[in-house]
């Protein structure tokens, strides 16, 4: 009968019939055990780096000159999505550096690990911030992906002459880089989606929506609606870490 079959599939390993019909990835993340996570002693003790790439478009140009661009300049201007970089302390939770750019690449991560080391104001001042972003130091182990922007010889090295230690964790395990991960969650949860231009996962869920006609920011404007999001929002509520 139909009521032995759902019996004799409920008394099957719950973890083997996810992976059956999700896959073995998605069955070990559904099923992990928890035990709060890597212990992290002082501030910049662990500090996590990521990229990824947004689901916003945003233009190849400058908006300043934008403006002044005849209609049909303007609407063969080309369209990308953009590429995030940041950077986290795992033991206070705040964001030590944030960078785009249109691809990730080793010299935009020796550009973030320079914000990481250096007081942060003068820039959260210049794109407009009304707080202060003074979160640096020396740091301790750099944990990130094996990504070419990382796994290279100038990140690498950039990374020792500062006395850190470069730390791979197993590719795709991404809780191993918990703390930056939920980061781009957050990103996208309460920022991009009040931004113009969202290109969402996948069609079925964009559906009609104009992603590249709506796009209106380049570069410089991601940049500074994200400094000022981590700098007079981020920072000011109390994070349940």
């Amino acid at each position: 009968s139909q009521r032995t079959v759902e019996r004799r599939i409920a008394a099957m390993n719950q973890a083997e019939l996810y992976a059956i019909f999700h896959g073995a990835d998605a069955a070990r993340k559904e099923f992990a055990l928890s035990a709060g996570g890597l212990s992290k002693q002082f501030a910049m003790d662990r500090i996590e780096f990521d990229d990824y790439e947004t689901d916003l478009f945003t233009y190849f140009t400058n908006l300043g000159i934008y403006d002044h661009l005849p209609k049909h300049v303007k609407e063969n201007l080309p369209h990308g999505r953009r590429w995030i970089c940041a950077a986290i302390d795992t033991r206070t939770r705040v964001i030590l550096g944030i960078r785009v750019a249109a691809n990730p690449s080793a010299e935009q991560a020796v550009k973030l690990l320079r914000m990481v080391v250096r007081d942060k104001t003068d820039i959260a001042k210049a794109m407009g911030a009304e707080s202060t972003w003074p979160f640096h130091g020396g740091i301790g182990t750099v944990a990130c992906d094996t990504g070419s922007p990382f796994a290279c010889d100038e990140f690498i090295s950039a990374v020792t002459a500062l006395g850190g230690t470069i730390f791979f964790p197993p590719v795709k395990i991404p809780e191993l880089r918990a703390e930056i991960e939920r980061v781009f969650g957050t990103i996208n949860s309460k920022l991009l989606t009040r931004i113009y231009g969202r290109a969402f996962h996948n069609p079925s869920a964009r559906g009609d929506y104009d992603s590249e006609g709506r796009a209106i920011l380049d570069d410089g404007e991601l940049a500074r609606i994200l400094t000022i999001f981590f700098a007079d929002f981020y920072h000011h509520h109390q994070h349940t870490g």
